[in-house]
């Protein structure tokens, strides 16, 4: 899984924190999920239904099931934001792993336009919960 935050450029637009900031920022990315059908990204399973990422106001997550698929969705984040002039905030994005026990291998690393993403730990508590769901 993957938290990534996107944010245009711009001296243009809504302010931060402002009530229209969500629903524009959705009606300008609403396409975004298309591209992951038209990049064969594969989606993760989640009882019936097939979840790339879910998204509020201008914050992400992706979710892919190996090191590989995630890499390739990131791959298309990239592509999607440079075609349509965003820029992803890759000190603000982070990597949580959530797997039932082994730890990271240092070959599992993802990118976004050549800069690596910080992995971040799962609190304990978060994690009992989510093997608990």
């Amino acid at each position: 899984m993957c938290k990534v935050e996107i944010f245009k450029k711009s001296q243009t637009g809504v302010l931060q924190g402002e009530v229209l900031s969500p629903i524009l920022f959705s009606i300008y990315v609403n396409d975004f999920e298309m591209d992951f059908l038209t990049n064969n990204n594969v989606p993760v399973q989640l009882l019936e239904l097939n979840l790339f990422l879910l998204m509020y106001a201008d914050d992400m997550v992706i979710f892919a099931e190996s090191v590989e698929e995630l890499q390739a969705m990131l791959n298309t984040l990239y592509s999607y934001t440079t075609k349509w002039n965003l820029t992803v905030n890759v000190e603000k994005t982070k990597i949580v792993i959530f797997r039932n026990g082994g730890k990271i291998r240092s070959d599992e690393k993802w990118f976004l336009n050549g800069e690596n993403i910080r992995i971040v730990d799962v609190p304990r508590d978060a994690y009992k919960l989510q093997r608990e769901v």
